[in-house]
């Protein structure tokens, strides 16, 4: 999943994706701290619903990029 700004403002937004649930590294910011092991992100772990939707703030001029192998959470 990845969602990109290229506004001059952070955007507020809850997206639908096709991940299933679970927290997320945002590989943007960082990676899964321990090579090989989701035990924790570099940066705040994104968590995605039940029904696959993700509330983010996707900063400006920035991007949000989460998929299944930067699991936070095994």
């Amino acid at each position: 999943f990845l969602a990109v700004n290229a506004g001059p403002s952070d955007v507020e937004q809850t997206f639908t994706t096709s991940l299933p649930p679970g927290e997320y590294c945002d590989v943007v910011t960082g990676e899964p701290t321990a090579a090989g092991s989701p035990t924790a992100c570099a940066s705040a772990p994104v968590e995605v619903a039940a029904d696959g939707s993700v509330a983010l703030v996707v900063p400006a001029d920035g991007a949000v990029a989460l998929h299944v192998g930067a699991r936070a959470d095994g």
